[in-house]
């Protein structure tokens, strides 16, 4: 965070260096980084190259540093991250081995995004809403319808938790007869089926 706080002089394009405004974030850098000062700023605006036997310092311009800085960002990211994943690795296989556990212990993640859509919507678009709705039902069951009844059971009060209930939005895809992939599958069966009869179908269901 603070590397990205470091901005350079625009009226400097060929010779960067820190803007005045942004280099209280620069000493920040170098204690996180265990860095001695000045060897940052020197990082991020000059190059060292190598004439003949002797090594030479260029300026960088502004979108050099630019770059030198977002890519600098983002290995330290990168690197922080798997540090991160190791640590918890080494951590759960600890605890498995302390518990006796053959089964190696996980930790799942689940990117709930909801709908998107896009100017032409393929069958495959469709699927990976789906997908994605039944997690968000899953993930509203475990964490707000559960933990209401818990409360309930409890005599606890829980008229102010609110949410957001698709399950009508999955009636309309999965419903049997009647939902957008059982009217879908009936029509690829049919001899002759199409989709302009499928969305006649679609239509006359939604009486439009």
């Amino acid at each position: 965070m603070h590397l990205g706080s470091i901005s350079f002089d625009p009226s400097k394009p060929d010779a960067a260096s820190v803007l005045q405004s942004s280099a209280h974030a620069l000493p920040s850098c170098e204690a996180v980084l265990g860095l001695q000062p000045g060897v940052l700023l020197k990082a991020l605006c000059k190059r060292k190259l190598k004439v003949v036997k002797e090594w030479v310092e260029q300026d960088l311009s502004v979108a050099s540093a630019n770059d030198n800085r977002d890519a600098l960002s983002k290995a330290i990211y990168s690197r922080l991250f798997d540090r991160v994943i190791a640590q918890i690795n080494t951590a759960l296989a600890a605890e498995s081995s302390a518990d006796g556990d053959v089964t190696p212990r996980t930790i799942g993640i689940v990117d709930i995004f909801g709908f998107e859509v896009f100017v032409n919507n393929s069958l495959e678009q469709l699927c990976i809403n789906f997908a994605n709705e039944k997690l968000q039902a899953l993930f509203t069951r475990a964490v707000f319808k559960e933990t209401i009844e818990a409360y309930k059971q409890d005599g606890i009060d829980a008229a102010e938790i609110t949410f957001t209930d698709n399950a009508e939005l999955l009636k309309l895809i999965e419903a049997p007869q009647t939902g957008v992939l059982s009217i879908l599958s009936e029509e690829c069966l049919v001899p002759k089926g199409s989709d302009g009869a499928f969305c006649e179908k679609e239509r006359a269901r939604e009486g439009v």
